[in-house]
């Protein structure tokens, strides 16, 4: 109906990305691009799949692109963060994820990655008080259940991490799609009730 509708291209980018169709997704969102090329969104986006997709190289320089247009672009900062996080640069990506967070005012999102990161590399007490302001937030206002699911990743409590997938489930979280191939989920994937997870949202474990 309009073949030159960029969002279009990039849902469908994630979606293919999120069943381990990876080239493919990589060039959906690449079409978009072409379609909107001053767009950061669809740099952020590209680089976000690239990422998903294993190609760090790739990744990071996209988003040093992104950053250099728009040095205060929360969800680059965050991006990056990931990024650097499975490269195995532990202080980098911390503080990148803190740049995030700063300038989110303190997003639920972002706090969960840098919550993530802190248990990752080992501070269970950062994470687990990333844990406590998100629970103290949700008394005030939503905060999304794949977030508090993230950060018990993060500390690799995978029952309670699955138990808030779970509930992600039930309220139809946007993060759905790419539950399968989400580097920071990658230890979920032994477990029986994520894999009966992601029979119900109708995803199989795509190849790394």
């Amino acid at each position: 109906m309009n073949p030159g509708y960029a969002p279009a291209y990039f849902y469908y980018a994630s979606l293919l990305s999120g069943r381990g169709r990876f080239d493919e997704g990589v060039s959906a969102a690449r079409e978009a691009l072409k379609l909107d090329p001053i767009s950061t969104s669809a740099e952020t986006r590209l680089a976000r799949l690239l990422y998903i997709a294993g190609r760090l190289e790739d990744a990071l320089e996209l988003n040093r692109k992104v950053l250099e247009l728009e040095p205060n672009l929360a969800i680059a900062h965050d991006d990056r963060g990931r990024m650097l996080l499975a490269k195995g640069a532990g202080a980098e990506a911390i503080a990148a994820l803190e740049k995030a967070v700063a300038l989110s005012h303190r997003s639920g999102r972002y706090l969960a990655s840098l919550g993530y990161a802190w248990g990752f590399t080992g501070r269970v007490d950062l994470a687990r008080e990333i844990l406590a302001e998100l629970a103290a937030a949700s008394r005030q206002r939503d905060v999304e259940s794949f977030d508090l699911a993230l950060v018990h990743a993060g500390l690799d409590e995978r029952d309670q991490a699955i138990s808030w997938l779970e509930r992600a489930c039930t309220q139809r979280d946007s993060h759905l799609p790419l539950l399968a191939v989400d580097p920071r989920l990658a230890g979920l994937l032994t477990e029986p009730r994520f894999e009966a997870l992601l029979k119900r949202i109708g995803l199989s474990q795509a190849p790394r």
